[in-house]
C-alpha cells in the first residue's frame, strides 16, 4: 500500500459520527475517543473478531497458489490504555509460510472499530524480518484510526496512518453480493483501499456476522473457504 499525499482535514467528529466525506473529497481523520470510551470487545456486524474465531482463505499470489490461516488471538494487548484484540494472519505461497501479520483493533461505545497497529514479519529462508510498514499507535508517531464506522454508508471515505504516508478507505457498496467457496452472501460491505493508486488498490468484501469474504489486489486474490466461531 503506497503513500498518498492529501490535504487532510481533521474534523472533531463525535462518537456517534459514522461518515467521512464523499468519495471525491479529501480523506477524513476522526478524533480518536479517550481510552475510557472503548469497550473490551469487537463485535461489529461486518467485523466480528471475538477470541477463538478462525477463517481460512484460498487464492493466488502472482499466479502461484496461496492460502491464509487467520485467527483471533485469545489474549488482548493494552495500547495507549485501550484493550485491543489481535487478529493473526499467516500467508502461505506454494505451501511455504511467507508472511505473518498481527493487526490490533478496538471498538468504541458507539460501535466504531479503530485500528491500533499492524506488525508484519516477512519470512526469507525461514527467518522472520519485521516489515518496514509495521506500526503501533503511540510509537514513533503511530496513530490509531477508524477502520469501520458503526453504520457504514456508501461514499464514506476515511484515511488511516501508515509509517510512509496514509491509507485511504472508501465504502463503495453496502448491499453487495459475494460468491466464494464458503457460500453465497448478500448484504455485504464492499471497501476499496487506495482507489486512486492502480498498483495498490484492494477491493474487499465483508459478510454480515462473518467478516472478510474476499480480497482482490493487483497481485492476486483470496476467498473465504471456511470459518468457525468459538
Amino acid at each position: 500500500m503506497k503513500t498518498f499525499l492529501f490535504l487532510v482535514l481533521a474534523l472533531p467528529l463525535g462518537l456517534s459520527a459514522c461518515g467521512g466525506g464523499g468519495a471525491g473529497g479529501a480523506p477524513v481523520f476522526p478524533v480518536v475517543p479517550e481510552a475510557a470510551l472503548f469497550v473490551p470487545r469487537v463485535d461489529h456486524r461486518y467485523f466480528p473478531i471475538e477470541p477463538g474465531r478462525t477463517w481460512v482463505y484460498e487464492g493466488e499470489y502472482l499466479g502461484r497458489p496461496a492460502w491464509e490461516d487467520v485467527r483471533t488471538l485469545p489474549e488482548q494487548r493494552l495500547i495507549l490504555g485501550v484493550p485491543c484484540t489481535g487478529v493473526e494472519e499467516r500467508t502461505f505461497v506454494d505451501g511455504i509460510l511467507s508472511e505473518q501479520t498481527t493487526e490490533w483493533f478496538a471498538q468504541d461505545r458507539a460501535g466504531n472499530v479503530w485500528k491500533f497497529g499492524e506488525e508484519a514479519f516477512d519470512l526469507t529462508s525461514g527467518v522472520p524480518v519485521l516489515a518496514v510498514d509495521s506500526w503501533v499507535a503511540g510509537v514513533s508517531g503511530g496513530t490509531s484510526w477508524r477502520a469501520f464506522a458503526a453504520d457504514p454508508r456508501a461514499g464514506d471515505r476515511f484515511a488511516g496512518y501508515r509509517p510512509d504516508g496514509i491509507d485511504v478507505l472508501v465504502v463503495t457498496a453496502i448491499l453487495a453480493m459475494a460468491t466464494v467457496p464458503a457460500g453465497v452472501f448478500g448484504d455485504c460491505l464492499e471497501l476499496t483501499e487506495n482507489p486512486d493508486d492502480p498498483e495498490d488498490t484492494d477491493i474487499i468484501l465483508y459478510g454480515s456476522r462473518v467478516g472478510r469474504l474476499s480480497e482482490r489486489t493487483s497481485t492476486g486474490y483470496m476467498e473465504l473457504v471456511s470459518t468457525s466461531a468459538p
